[in-house]
Parts: C-alpha cells; sequence; structure tokens
C-alpha cells in the first residue's frame, strides 16, 4: 500500500524541533560543534546516496543493453536455424 508522503518542509521542521530536543541543556559551543558533526555527516551521507545513484543508473544501462544482445542473438539464431534448416532439406 502507497503512503502518502508529507511535504518535506514539514519533515524537516520535525526534524529540526529533534534536534533541538537532543541538544537542550548542551551549552552553545556545543550545540554549535553538535551541529556541525551533523551537517558534515549529512553531506557525506548525501554524496554517498549520489554515488550509490550513479553506480545504480550505470548497472541498469548494462542491463539494459545485455538484454537487448540477448534479444539480438535469439533473433538471428533463429533465423539461422531456419536458414539450416530449409538448407538440409533441400
Amino acid at each position: 500500500m502507497l503512503q502518502a508522503q508529507a511535504c518535506p518542509w514539514v519533515l524537516l521542521a520535525d526534524e529540526l524541533e529533534a534536534l533541538q530536543e537532543c541538544t537542550i541543556g548542551l551549552g552553545a559551543g556545543d550545540q554549535k560543534e553538535m551541529l556541525t558533526r551533523m551537517l558534515s555527516k549529512i553531506a557525506a551521507l548525501e554524496a554517498a546516496v549520489a554515488a550509490a545513484e550513479a553506480r545504480r543508473r550505470e548497472l541498469h544501462n548494462q542491463l539494459v543493453e545485455l538484454k537487448g544482445n540477448v534479444s539480438r542473438q535469439g533473433s538471428w539464431r533463429g533465423r539461422m536455424e531456419g536458414l539450416w534448416s530449409e538448407h538440409a532439406a533441400n
């Protein structure tokens, strides 16, 4: 079953609220350090997602190419077998 997706802005607001709750009681310097580490981690994860997506597209294109090669090989082989059977009959 498909679930309705919430607006990205609502999700970001919820995440910001959760982040603020996690940092309650920390000093301003500690909050800044934690935020810097989290932003760094987010950037690393976004880069990993982009690399994975590029690899997925590359593999998908290879798969499509191989399917086409198999289809063409089967079509060519079928015609050749038909020619050989006609030749053998004569």
